[in-house]
């Protein structure tokens, strides 16, 4: 994760011009396990769809992806399959 720290990361950011509403939608993409903030949302022709494609689909849309340390192989993680399900 050299690029950046654990957290929320704001991809867009449109106005729906609405207004009586700034924002349409509040849209938060979480990883999985093992995954990236990045990357899990990335084609391998680097478009990130997250930023690229959705705001296009839903304009209005306030769209941030969520980091956090989610390696579980080879890791010093203490969680097991039944904690994490």
């Amino acid at each position: 994760m050299g690029r950046y720290e654990y957290g929320i990361f704001l991809l867009s950011e449109e106005s729906s011009g609405d207004p009586s509403s700034r924002y349409g939608v509040d849209i938060v993409a979480i990883h999985g396990l093992n995954g990236d903030a990045y990357a899990t949302w990335e084609h391998e022709n680097g478009n990130l769809w997250l930023r690229d494609i959705l705001p296009k689909v839903l304009p209005g849309s306030r769209i941030y992806t969520y980091s956090y340390q989610s390696e579980v192989v080879f890791s010093d993680s203490k969680a097991n399959y039944e904690q994490v399900q």
